[in-house]
Order: C-alpha cells, then structure tokens, then sequence
C-alpha cells in the first residue's frame, strides 16, 4: 500500500543554501515553461488535431541548448543542483496547464508564475528504486540527497517505524520558516487493529464538531482556535499600515504566517486523534457525502466562516485514509438523504424545520438531538446500503436505547457491554467519560 510521511526538518546554514539554490531552479523551471506555453499558444488550447501543445521534453531540450548558446544562462551548469528538480518543475507546469483545459476538472485555473518575493518554496527529487535503501530508512535514520549528501542528522524522526520503499522526497519551505521533508513510500504495512464487529454513523457539525450514532461528541478546541484568530486580525491591522518591503513589515509577517501555522497545526492533531480513534473502535463507519464547497458559496458569510473552521473535509479524508489502512468499511451515504429531516424512531420526515439543537417529529412528537438523529439515520442508511439490516449489527441496536425519556434524549448511554473502558485509548477514553457524565 502507498503512504507518505512528513517529517520537520531543521537544517543548518550550508543546506539552507542548497535548498535555496533548489528553490530557485524549480521556480526557474516551471516559470520558463509556462513562458513558453504562453507565448507559443498565447493561453489557449491548442488544437490537438493542427497544432503540437509544448511539452515539457521540448522545453527541457531548448533549455538545454540554451546552456550551451547564451551566456545568461550558464549558471544552470554551474550550480550544483539535482537534475530531477527541473525535470519534476517542467512535468508539474505541464500538468497544471493539461489540467486547466480539462473539462474533467473545472476547478482547475490557468497556472501562474511563482513568485520569489514569498517566502515559500518547495522542490522534488527523485528516487533510484534499485538504490532506495541506501538513499532513505526510516529504521537508520538516513536520508540522502543527490549531489548533497546525507540530511538524516538534521530531521526530527517519529517514535513510530517508518517501512516502505521510498519513491520521491520534497523538501517544503513554509511562510513561517519552517522547514518539512515529505516522503512519498510503496510498498509499505500498516498494522492492522482488532475487529469489534461495530458500527458507527458520524454526523458533522458546527456546534458538535463530530457526532457518533451512540452518543459520543467531539469538539475542535474553538476556544484557543478564536483566540489565536483573535492575534491574527490583531497583526493583520498593524501590517495593513506598514510600508510593505520594510523590515518592521516583514517581522510582523512571519509572526503572523507562525500563528496561522500553529492554528493548522493544532486542528490537525485534533481531527487526526479523533478519525484514529473512531477508527480503531468501530469495523463500519458511515458517513454523509457532503459537497462543502458549495455550501461555503451559498451560504451566509459568518456560517461559511464556520463552516471552513470545522474542517469537514479534512476529516473526513482522514477518516477515509485511515480506514483504508487499518482494512475497516468507509460507507458513504448520498447527500441529498435527508438525515436531519428524517425522524429516527418513526421514519417520517419534517421538512422545513428551523435551524434548532432539538429535532422534534411531526408524526409520532419524537424530541431527539438533532445531530444525534442526523448520526443515527447516516449509520441505518449506510448499513442497510451493505445488503444487511441495522438488526444485525448488535452495536448499532445500542444506539436505539440511548435516551432514557423523550425529555432528556442522551442521559444514558451504555458503553460497558461493548468495549472497557480501560481498553480504550486515552482521547476516547476521556470522550466516553464526558458522555457518561450527562
């Protein structure tokens, strides 16, 4: 199975150079190209049928020409540089424009130039598959780059082993100065956690960040996100009166670009522990298929805001991954299933319902949380979808007899018949004791 590993990097003066120098050359060659592109076919698409489009085996033999012929150009020799970095910036700029034209993927606009103002820059190498022990291990601690040489004393390496062969290594600079090594691995083994024969519906939110069908919430941390927002508006108003390129400017840049790191940083951790968790608790785990750029178009300012800070879709890419390699079913259900709408005891739908925390039915007056109801609905649709019913799954029954009373919908809920809670790991532990405790 494939699987890419980041790693932080923290590399001295003489590599921070040869990364420069890498910088420089992928942004070399993926700015050429697209001049190139532009001024053969003037940002149109070529006909496939008249004309030949610019590929990046052309551009890579004019530059090579031009090595040879122009002056200005012979610090292309000069420096020492790995040759698969201009290679790889010659097929990304060449995908990117395929990409652009592609009635397949409307999303996708006209590549731009980047930039060397911002402080940024990546670049890939590839590597050898005959020699790929000898250029990376995770167990050794080793990672060699061609033309440099070894850069595994400069990486923070993970407690966890690393297994795979190693196909590519891209080094990243972010606007905070941060350095990251990402490697792509073939080939590599996960272990594979115990079967508990469950199954689980999950329903996302805004003020329940992540519901389970048996009554399990989860919440992004909101309060520190806000509060380190909070700096960011702060720093933003300072930079809007700066003159731009002074120094003053450029300190409170970085200040601002190591603050919105640090919010991705902390919400990503958060979105990992609890797709892991769920992951290794539950064998079924259904989920709504959800079209969140739309809903950021056509809603209101505030809840769009909202709605982007939740990171759907993060999440549930990481569920899916997860899932993929810990071997467990990832169900989706369709997205216009009417989750919210449909009562869980009845099965008649309420429709035009205001925006409440409660879901009250029309029919039978069954008063339920609304996400619970929501998790619940996705984790019957999405079993049924299988070919079994929800009567099969002994876990999903419990999921039924959360609520004691149509008064208080989610006061009992009972989780000792289907996992000790000592077996569990100390994020859902704590998760479990929270909703033990309403």
């Amino acid at each position: 199975m494939k699987n890419a590993v980041k790693l932080r990097c923290y590399p001295d003066e003489a590599t921070k150079h040869f990364f420069e120098k890498c910088f420089n050359r992928r942004r070399f060659g993926y700015n050429f190209f697209l001049n190139r592109q532009f001024q053969k076919w003037g940002g149109k698409k070529p006909n496939a049928v008249e004309q030949e489009p610019v590929t990046f085996v052309e551009v890579s033999k004019y530059i090579n020409d031009l090595k040879i012929d122009n002056e200005d150009y012979v610090w292309l020799d000069q420096e020492v540089v790995p040759s698969s970095v201009m290679t790889n910036a010659l097929k990304d700029a060449e995908q990117a424009f395929d990409n652009a034209f592609n009635p397949d993927m409307p999303d996708h606009a006209m590549p731009r130039h980047r930039a060397k103002r911002l402080r940024s820059g990546t670049f890939r190498v590839q590597v050898d598959s005959r020699r790929a022990d000898t250029i990376f291990n995770g167990q050794q601690k080793l990672c060699v780059l061609p033309t440099f040489g070894d850069i595994g004393h400069l990486i923070k390496w993970p407690k966890r082993p690393i297994n795979g062969v190693a196909k590519n290594i891209t080094i990243t600079l972010r606007p905070s100065g941060q350095y990251y090594m990402s490697v792509s691995l073939d080939k590599a083994e996960f272990e594979q956690p115990v079967r508990t024969h469950g199954t689980v519906g999950v329903d996302v939110g805004i003020t329940t960040t992540v519901q389970l069908s048996n009554g399990i919430k989860f919440n992004l941390p909101f309060d520190k996100i806000e509060r380190m927002h909070e700096r960011v508006k702060k720093l933003q108003r300072k930079i809007a009166k700066c003159k731009m390129g002074s120094k003053r400017c450029e300190v409170l840049l970085l200040r601002k670009a190591k603050i919105e790191s640090a919010i991705v940083k902390l919400r990503n951790d958060w979105l990992h522990k609890i797709a892991h968790a769920i992951v290794q608790q539950y064998d079924v785990i259904c989920v709504e298929s959800l079209d969140i750029k739309s809903m950021l178009m056509q809603n209101k300012r505030t809840l769009s805001r909202l709605i982007a800070r939740a990171s759907w879709g993060h999440f549930l890419s990481f569920l899916e991954y997860k899932c993929a390699r810990a071997g467990k079913q990832f169900v989706k259900v369709d997205q216009f299933f009417p989750s919210s709408q449909t009562c869980s005891e009845c099965g008649a739908i309420t429709k035009h319902q205001a925006v409440y925390d409660t879901h009250k039915c029309h029919k039978c007056n069954h008063v339920m949380d609304r996400d619970l109801n929501a998790a619940i609905n996705i984790a019957g649709r999405g079993f049924g979808s299988l070919g079994r019913s929800s009567s099969d799954d002994l876990n999903f029954n419990r999921t039924r007899e959360i609520h004691e009373s149509r008064a208080k919908p989610v006061r009992t809920i009972d989780l000792s018949d289907e996992v000790p809670i000592q077996k569990l790991s100390p994020f859902m532990k704590k998760a479990v004791q929270d909703a033990l405790a309403l």
